[in-house]
Parts: C-alpha cells; sequence; structure tokens
C-alpha cells in the first residue's frame, strides 16, 4: 500500500466508526429541540426576573426617604428600562405578552408610558411611516 491509500483506508474507518457510534440524526434533531427550548424557557425567565427587579427597585424608591438611595433604585429601573425598549426596537422579545406587559408596569412605575413603534409602510426612497401604539 502506498502512503495516500493508507491515509484514505484510515479516513474511510474513521468515518464508519463515528458513523457507527453516533446517534440518528432525528435522535440528535431531537435533543437539540430540547436544549434550545430549555435555554428559551431559562432565558424568558430570566427576562421577567429582570423586569420584576426593576419594578421593585421603583417601589423600594418610592418608598425611601434618602434621595441618594432613590436615586440609585431608580437608576437600575431606568437602565433596565432602557435595555428593553432596545431589544423591544430590535425585534427580539415583540411577541411576548408578559415581557410587555412587565415593561409596561415597569414605565407606569416610573412615571411614563410604553410606547410601541411598528413600520406601518416603507416607501422607496428609504423613508418610513410609523404608527406608534400604547401598550396595554
Amino acid at each position: 500500500m502506498t502512503g495516500a491509500l493508507k491515509v484514505i483506508v484510515v479516513l474511510l474507518s474513521a468515518r464508519q466508526f463515528l458513523a457507527s457510534r453516533s446517534f440518528p440524526m432525528s435522535i440528535q434533531a431531537e435533543q437539540v429541540r430540547r436544549l434550545i427550548t430549555r435555554s428559551h424557557a431559562i432565558l424568558f425567565g430570566s427576562l421577567k426576573a429582570e423586569l420584576s427587579r426593576a419594578i421593585a427597585c421603583c417601589r423600594v424608591a418610592k418608598t425611601t426617604s434618602d434621595a441618594a438611595e432613590r436615586f440609585r433604585y431608580l437608576l437600575v429601573a431606568e437602565a433596565t428600562s432602557a435595555k428593553f425598549i432596545k431589544l423591544l426596537s430590535q425585534g427580539k422579545i415583540g411577541k411576548s405578552k408578559t415581557i410587555l406587559r412587565l415593561m409596561s408596569l415597569l414605565e407606569k412605575e416610573l412615571g411614563g408610558r410604553l410606547y410601541i413603534a411598528r413600520v406601518a409602510k416603507r416607501l422607496p426612497f428609504g423613508a418610513v411611516i410609523v404608527a406608534v401604539t400604547y401598550a396595554f
């Protein structure tokens, strides 16, 4: 056997070995689907917890008499609000009614309203007509 032939035989043997040891594609696909589902559930829970924390910070700030302490709590809430507004504008969380409800509650606690801007129509020269609605 020449050197090139040995390499081909070894590569074929390795592929056959890996193919015999790996799961069928349907089982692998199911495992990946479950992993993605669990990851989404963890992410969703984390986002809800972050919004709930910001809402709690607003409520604590309203009951705190120390101005510096109140300011720190409101900074946390404002930063969280800005983060979620950015995620919403990027279209990453627009489908979740729970997240939108919590965002609306956070904005209410901060003394504002949640505005959701949607592209209503794109014009040929690049301009956009935007429809602004209130959430909840």
